[in-house]
């Protein structure tokens, strides 16, 4: 079977644009492709002519064209010209990295074109929104799956193994801590920042992470932001959120502090903590610190994690590992092989609520917000 894979938008997480790196997308689809003989087309579409540059610029790097026919395609990214393209180019895949506010509305084109879907979290920011998609993906029969590749990290992995096995007993509290530089909403994202925000686009990884190490849903959230101003800038940098959960007559809160608000000269890109305490137990899962230190003459300290993705150039070779690449990697033999590795649209729901909950009481100065869910998810 020939896979035609579109590729929408051109940004960091695709190719590394305006970054140090090569991004993730286009490097797993290369080990992908590197590992296994599969006849594959890859259409990467792009707005604008830096965005191509950008997109050949990685491919080249990589040697893409020797491994797939590659094609570059131009796009405004509406659900008219999304169709267009889909049905033009008879495309059966996509790999969906637009900004948070239009996944909702270019999934359901992906999906009503019968596109096996792959979109970076968050899913989508309403809990309608994602119901609506799980329901279209499962009457189309095709593959509807969530970038969430925290999932794959294997510090995370452990936390849910060992709660499975007891060692942590039931769980009581649950702290978060997640901070990333503030280079990146005013630089990367500053023409989207405005439509999504920091604990949708952050925090919602933990909260996947949360229901689906412990299986607890959540059922209320209470959200407090702040804003930072001058006169160019206005975004909300800061989300405190506290959400309840429950799983039949057990509960339990977690608290979640979340900022784009991180000082420039910080040790990592993304200062990363992840507490669980038990009634046996605690793990504390730092996920800034993974180890490695290194010293740069002008930089200074830096926290490497080579866990989400690592680089390794060889003399005449270059090869990618991490979480980040296994979760790309994951719906490519899962559209190839027919597999059903998760997570599913389905499970995007709960995180989908919980994210517009917390921007609902953020605007209601922290009242809580109850959530609805169904049992069966």
């Amino acid at each position: 079977m020939r896979i035609r894979l579109l590729i929408l938008g051109s940004g960091m997480f695709v190719n590394g644009r305006n970054s140090e790196t090569r991004g993730v997308i286009l490097p797993s689809i290369y080990q992908f492709l590197k590992n296994n003989s599969y006849d594959f087309e890859v259409y990467l579409t792009h707005r604008s002519q830096s965005g191509k540059e950008h997109n050949s610029k990685c491919c080249k790097f990589l040697g893409m064209n020797d491994l797939a026919q590659i094609k570059h395609i131009k796009s405004d990214f509406s659900p008219n010209d999304i169709k267009k393209i889909a049905e033009k180019y008879q495309i059966n895949s996509a790999i969906n990295s637009l900004p948070d506010h239009l996944h909702y509305s270019t999934c359901k084109v992906l999906l009503n074109c019968g596109v096996n879907t792959l979109v970076v979290k968050p899913f989508v920011l309403k809990k309608n929104e994602a119901v609506e998609l799980a329901e279209l993906q499962v009457a189309k029969k095709v593959h509807g799956q969530i970038e969430f590749h925290k999932r794959h990290d294997h510090s995370n992995r452990y936390l849910k193994s060992e709660y499975i096995k007891g060692s942590l007993g039931d769980i009581l509290k649950i702290d978060v801590r997640y901070s990333q530089n503030k280079r990146l909403p005013l630089d990367f994202f500053k023409s989207w920042k405005g439509f999504s925000n920091v604990f949708s686009y952050l925090g919602v990884h933990y909260v996947d992470l949360i229901y689906w190490v412990t299986g607890y849903l959540p059922i209320k959230v209470s959200a407090f932001s702040s804003r930072y101003f001058d006169e160019k800038v206005d975004f909300e940098h800061s989300f405190d959120v506290v959400i309840e959960w429950q799983l039949a007559d057990k509960k339990f809160n977690s608290n979640f502090s979340i900022n784009w608000a991180e000082i420039e000269s910080s040790q990592a890109t993304s200062l990363q903590y992840f507490n669980t305490l038990g009634s046996k137990g605690r793990i504390n899962l730092n996920q800034t610190d993974r180890g490695i230190h290194h010293i740069y003459e002008k930089r200074g300290l830096k926290h490497i994690n080579p866990y989400y993705v690592f680089e390794e150039l060889g003399q005449n070779h270059i090869k990618y590992s991490g979480y980040g690449i296994e979760s790309v990697v994951s719906f490519l033999n899962n559209i190839t092989n027919k597999k059903t590795e998760y997570p599913s649209f389905k499970e995007g729901i709960i995180s989908s609520a919980v994210i517009e909950a917390a921007e609902k009481s953020s605007k209601l100065d922290g009242k809580p917000v109850k959530i609805s869910l169904d049992e069966k998810i």
